[in-house]
């Protein structure tokens, strides 16, 4: 028989190896500690390593996992025998085998040893091995790599505008149509989330879907020809009722003036229907039976007009109801065509998103779990991967497995069904561990569904006992996490059915036991903030009065009074807090968030900042975004005014007024001037010299390089953080990463580089948990997995929020049946029925993340709100609402109840307890540390004294490092010319570019392949780049390049051993003594026998004299003096070759001395490399 049990309360019933087990664990009940414990008791077991697999919702719960198993098992490594005998038994429970202790110790060598490392993984990093190691199979490039989210919105934004433009497509009427008709009912940004929406939920819009969707959506709409057009409604109805109509209208012309009224909506119908005008003919009659919500009005006509005429009032009121029936019979076909249109733009959008990743040899985030899906049970390899894979896998764990979306669920059932097959010839059955909590599922905007969680266990249970195998459910609902207190009240607020609604099933009480009995916590249910009156309006530019730029908002009022709290709770020593001790939860990133900071700040109490922030809207950024802008364009008065106002300018409001009021031109011209005069601010000058800087620089480097010497040699990031603090460096390192990924993806212009940031929203989500002792500010999402001493929940008293109202015009029924959602006033009635089912999952969900919430406090909680304008009270369903109920339902429960309650939710906010890693001020010193603190010699003087300072160190030319190739005048120009000439130099650049990248790679191929590799590359790069590049010349650049490489006099400089863009680095001396230090790449560089060749590649047009000295001499003079300090006395020629004409330049050594010592001399000014 099989054997599926309840088993009681305990995390030792969890790690039975021969068991599958499912998991229901309370927050804070230590389901990381029973992962552990089981993958432990696995491996105990002889389970080998590398045949586990854990899979973890977040990366960081993943390197939380494997530090924790680490820990443990090099503790077990080292204990002495009768602690270890303990451990594992307390930990594991009696039933293991202590035989062995050596098993136990060995266990950490061989986690370190496990091949390719422990499997404790993402699903989707999971997924991203799996089709690297099967590409072929899943039908991927075996070098496919990740799309990253910005490059993803840039194709998106790309494909919708080729739609909007009306792309050449098999069914480019259809799509035409359709688009026109999402146009009218969104805007811009609304039609840029449908067609996210669609690629997040894209496997269920698929083409081959699509007929049966529609079918099925006429079905349950009720309407038999959707493909009727709703002109032909809107006749069939004018011919009917167009006589009756006329009578009507006569007859309530004599009537009161609503009845005139009616009349006069009839008469304008009539007209409208004469002129060919049925749409606008149903907006003039529809309100003249239909109130703006679309019921039927109460009274047609007054009473007296109604008794002159019973049987025109009897018409009028079939006419009406047939009005009524026409309404929801258009808006169900509206619905219909709406869906259909968002069918073909999928169509569309899919495809071409699909093919560019195709071209690009790429995956986006949710194609791991797509592609996975497909490659295990839709392709003909199905089987030979799973047999591959089965070989290899014995137990399965999955954790946060109420957040796991059914997607995910089909992976894990793919490989584990494998193991419940009847396999008997196993020593231990095959198992699968599944740990979660229905209530805390919130992840539902990432496809989670918390229903999901029983359902995969019935899945699971019915396959188990096929096979008389046995499966455990085991409860978790003792606490180690929160106080007695807190959990107390967190059974409260979930006390009644209807509150647990969504959250626990209605049968199963709310039930949290505590660890920590005895332990005292602390609840405070604040009253609610109530702003004061709005005062009356004042004049736009007039000075505040005392006292009106106080905080006098809902949000403001609590921020100041958390804050004030925070202070005292700081204050106050014996309470053992520090800042790092106390997270506030937010439902969203709202201006809340930053009237907290702001009032954290004010009171100088450290502060993490938010832990999740878009990239564009950092201060720190802006400020850099508006100094590159003003560098491109030095007419941009508006962004040159901010960044002179930032922290990268420095210059006050005043003398930023003194340049820009009465400037005869821009503001950058009045700057210049003013920089130039000695009278000037040294702010000014120095704002005006890091404007300079950049200018010169721009198109130069690339926006990696620009932007690290920016902030870093010319002190940019001194400048921010000397105002913003450390905040600023989680927005600058992403911006810099961004810059990095650019380049290895487009042509590295600083223009191009601003525009690719501004098409996305790029986000950070910052590590809180090394926040260090700082406050914390989360949203409860962020927060997840997370627990802290002391949680203030602030945001409480917002109404649930309403799924069915989001912007999103995407929805799905319960059969994942996609449907337009219309605007409440053209919504038929199921759609409404959608409507209002989302809106009930969304209230559940909010009732979840209240839970999530609560339970992230382990000592004390205080809980706040504010109301908005109009308010009385906090909205019903609102958290504040649920939680107060739960405190009255206690007060009800019978007479003295009530002080009880308040004086036990109150218990008094008592000390911290102090970590085990903390010694308490009052423990007694042990006076062996005493003594060994007394014999510790004092600290000698010379230890206290700077470090002397080597005037070798400082002796560098500039204190910077230059390159070989910016070293002469007129190598660049400071600024690109604009126009024609601009785009003529960026395009001479980009061949160049692509001319040195062949002559680089090419050599290292056989001859006969050179060509045909180089057509191919130059098409892509072609392709890739931002400038059209014809047939012919990519014909020309090809054959550049083959002939430079086919020239008799370079056969050594393209053999085996010469070096390809060769890094050289090192030091010249100056005549005055400074060191130059110098570093570059040589385009060639062979050592032969006699001699070393360093050649440079020129893709430009070559000087009609060979002799004539070009500023590319300086360049060459430079390298050849730092080869000659790497092999000296060994001969050095250089050469310059012009791959237009396949020309080469040796250089005369004479000239290259010469020009050398020029620069050595300091008469030649050196630019920056």
């Amino acid at each position: 028989m099989s054997e599926t049990t309840r088993l009681p309360n305990g995390a030792h019933a969890a790690t039975q190896p021969a068991a599958s087990v499912w998991v229901g664990a309370n927050a804070g009940s230590g389901k990381t500690y029973v992962l552990v414990s089981r993958l432990v008791r696995l491996m105990l077991e002889g389970v080998a390593p590398e045949r586990l697999l854990c899979l973890t919702y977040t990366r960081s719960a993943a390197a939380e996992m494997q530090e924790r198993l680490f820990s443990l098992l090099a503790d077990w490594a080292l204990m002495e025998d009768a602690k270890l005998r303990q451990e594992i038994t307390e930990r594991l429970g009696p039933d293991v085998s202590l035989d062995d202790l050596g098993r136990a110790r060995i266990l950490f060598a061989r986690a370190l040893e496990t091949p390719g490392g422990l499997r404790v993984q993402t699903i989707h990093a999971f997924c991203e091995s799996l089709l690297k190691r099967f590409p072929l199979e899943a039908g991927l490039s075996p070098q496919f790599e990740l799309l990253d989210e910005q490059d993803a919105q840039e194709i998106q934004q790309a494909i919708v505008a080729r739609a909007l433009a009306g792309a050449p497509t098999p069914e480019a009427g259809a799509l035409q149509a359709s688009m026109a008709k999402l146009t009218r009912a969104l805007s811009e940004p609304d039609l840029a989330a449908l067609a996210r929406d669609i690629l997040a939920r894209r496997g269920l819009l698929t083409p081959k879907a699509r007929a049966q969707n529609l079918q099925d959506l006429a079905t349950h709409l009720g309407l038999s020809d959707p493909d009727e057009e709703p002109e032909d409604l809107l006749n069939g109805f004018a011919s009917q009722y167009k006589k009756q109509a006329k009578a009507m209208a006569d007859w309530l012309a004599k009537g009161s003036p609503d009845d005139v009224k009616k009349s006069q909506g009839l008469m304008g119908w009539l007209q409208a229907v004469d002129g060919q005008r049925p749409r606008a003919a149903w907006d003039i009659v529809a309100p003249v039976f239909l109130t703006q919500k679309g019921l039927l009005r109460a009274a047609l006509a007054t009473k007296k007009s109604l008794e002159s005429a019973p049987e025109l009032a009897t018409k009028m009121a079939a006419m009406a109801e047939a009005v009524l029936a026409l309404r929801a019979k258009l808006n169900a076909l509206a619905t219909y065509q709406m869906t259909q249109a968002v069918f073909h733009f999928a169509d569309f959008l899919v495809t071409a998103y699909e093919a560019e990743k195709r071209r690009r040899g790429v995956l986006d985030y949710d194609d791991l779990i797509g592609v996975t899906n497909h490659l295990l049970s839709g392709t003909r390899a199905a089987q030979w991967v799973l047999f591959k894979i089965d070989n290899g896998l014995e137990h399965i764990l999955v954790d946060e497995a109420q957040d796991t979306s059914p997607a995910q669920w089909q992976v894990i059932r793919a490989l584990a069904d494998e193991f419940f097959v009847g396999d008997s010839e196993r020593a231990m059955p095959r198992t699968l561990f599944a740990v979660g909590d229905e209530k805390q599922s919130i992840f539902s905007f990432q496809g989670a569904d918390p229903t999901e969680f029983d359902a995969q266990f019935q899945h699971f249970k019915k396959a188990i006992e096929a096979i008389d195998g046995q499966l455990h459910y085991v409860p978790l609902t003792v606490s180690r996490r929160s106080t007695p207190q807190v959990l107390k009240f967190v059974d409260l607020v979930f006390s009644t059915a209807e509150r647990r609604a969504g959250v626990s099933g209605p049968d199963h009480p709310m039930e949290h036991i505590a660890f920590r009995e005895g332990e005292p916590g602390h609840v405070e249910l604040w009253p609610v903030e109530i702003p004061p009156e709005a005062p009356e309006e004042v004049e736009p530019w007039a000075a505040p009065e005392s006292g009106q730029t106080e905080a006098s908002t809902g949000p403001a009022m609590l921020a100041e009074r958390i804050s004030g709290k925070i202070a005292a709770l700081l204050a106050d020593k014996a309470q053992n807090v520090s800042a790092g001790d106390i997270l506030i939860l937010v439902r969203t990133r709202s201006g809340f968030v930053e009237e907290m900071t702001r009032a954290l700040k004010s009171r100088k109490i450290a502060v993490a900042g938010a832990d999740r922030m878009v990239l564009l809207e950092q201060i720190a950024i802006m400020d850099i975004l508006a100094a590159l802008d003003v560098t491109l364009n030095h007419d941009d008065d508006l962004s040159l005014a901010i960044f002179m106002r930032s922290p990268l300018g420095g210059v006050s409001e005043e003398a930023l007024f003194d340049l820009a009021h009465g400037r005869p031109k821009t503001l950058w011209q009045a700057l210049q001037t003013a920089a130039g005069d000695t009278s000037a601010s040294a702010d000014v000058r120095a704002a005006y010299q890091r404007l300079r800087w950049l200018r010169n620089h721009i198109d130069k480097l690339a926006p990696y390089g620009l932007l690290a010497q920016f902030l870093g040699a010319q002190h940019g990031h001194h400048l921010l953080s000397a105002r913003l603090g450390s905040q600023i460096d989680d927005p600058i390192g992403e911006l810099l990463r961004l810059a990095l990924a650019y380049e290895t993806r487009h042509a590295a212009s600083m223009q191009g580089f601003l525009h690719w940031l501004r098409q996305g929203q790029q986000e950070i989500k910052r590590d809180m948990e090394g926040a260090g002792s700082a406050v914390r500010i989360m949203t409860v999402h962020g927060a997840k997995g997370l627990e802290a001493p002391i949680v203030f929940l602030p945001d409480t008293c917002r109404a649930p929020a309403k799924r069915g109202g989001q912007v999103n015009r995407l929805q799905f029924n319960a059969e994942r049946l996609p449907l337009w959602r219309a605007s409440k006033a053209l919504q038929e009635p199921y759609g409404a029925e959608q409507v209002a089912r989302q809106d009930i999952l969304a209230k559940q969900e909010e009732k979840r993340l209240l839970y999530v919430a609560l339970t992230r406090a382990r000592d004390r909680l205080y809980i706040g709100g504010w109301l908005a304008k109009r308010q009385k009270e906090p909205p019903k369903d609102s958290w504040y609402e649920m939680m107060e109920s739960g405190l009255g339902q206690s007060l009800r429960d019978g007479a003295g109840e009530e002080v009880q309650a308040r004086q036990w939710l109150a218990a008094g906010e008592a000390p911290l307890p102090v970590p085990e890693t903390q010694e308490p001020e009052t423990q007694e010193k042990d006076p062996r540390e005493e003594d060994a603190q007394a014999s510790v010699p004092p600290t000698p003087d010379w230890l206290l004294e700077p470090v002397p300072r080597d005037e070798n160190t400082y002796r560098y030319f500039g204190n910077k490092l230059f390159s070989p190739s910016a070293l002469s005048h007129g190598d660049m120009p400071v600024t690109q010319p604009s126009g024609e000439a601009g785009e003529a130099l960026r395009a001479a650049a980009q061949r160049g570019k692509i001319v040195h990248k062949l002559l680089e790679t090419l050599p290292a191929l056989p001859p006969s392949e050179r060509e045909a590799a180089a057509h191919a590359y130059v098409a892509r790069a072609s392709e890739a780049n931002e400038f059209s590049v014809d047939s012919a010349t990519q014909a020309r650049l090809v054959a550049e390049a083959m002939a430079v490489l086919a020239h008799p006099d370079l056969a050594d400089l393209f053999g085996p051993s010469a070096l390809a863009e060769a890094s050289v680095a090192g030091v010249v001396e100056m005549r005055d003594g400074q060191k130059l230090a110098l570093a570059g790449q040589i385009d060639r560089l062979v050592e032969l026998p006699d001699e070393i060749v360093l050649v440079d590649f020129k893709t430009g047009k070559p000087p009609e004299a060979r002799e004539t000295q070009t500023p590319y001499w300086t360049q060459m003079a430079a390298y050849r003096a730092l080869m000659q300090g790497v092999r000296p006395g060994k001969p050095i020629r250089c050469a310059l070759i012009w791959t237009q004409e396949a020309r080469i330049d040796w250089l005369d050594e004479a000239a290259l001395d010469e020009a050398m010592a020029q620069v050595l001399s300091g008469e030649q000014d050196l630019n920056e490399g």
